[in-house]
């Protein structure tokens, strides 16, 4: 009868960080995306540096991210952030717009694979 109730004390926390996972991971990408579509544009002169934080604030955020996502896709995103100060810094602006709405959407991506359905928790 213990070994139930040590199980059942396990699946509840195993639910219970799933369900943290879902909101942390989700609360995560929607601050990167909003930081990234309010990047201004190339040229201007708090366009580098916040670019450059954007970037940083991925790298912090990469560690916890990668429990559950794919490494293809953290690696995209690290690309595309980098890329992005690249080209804030050269002032490509077709390239920046680009990446950055590539960037948007791998961040998407992160928040709707990492979702609360019955499948994915099973």
């Amino acid at each position: 009868m213990k070994a139930f109730f040590v199980a059942l004390v396990l699946f509840f926390l195993l639910i219970g960080f799933i369900i943290y996972n879902y909101f942390k991971i989700n609360a995560i990408s929607s601050d990167l995306i909003e930081r990234a579509d309010a990047l201004p544009p190339v040229g201007d002169p708090d366009c580098l540096s916040l670019t450059r934080k954007l970037s940083s604030e991925w790298e912090s955020k990469r560690d916890f991210i990668s429990f559950s996502c794919g490494l293809s896709k953290l690696d995209l995103i690290t690309d595309l952030t980098e890329r992005l100060c690249f080209y804030a810094e050269i002032e490509a602006h077709h390239d920046f717009e680009l990446t950055r709405r590539l960037l948007v959407n791998a961040l998407e991506d992160i928040a709707e694979f990492e979702s609360l359905k019955p499948e994915d928790v099973f």
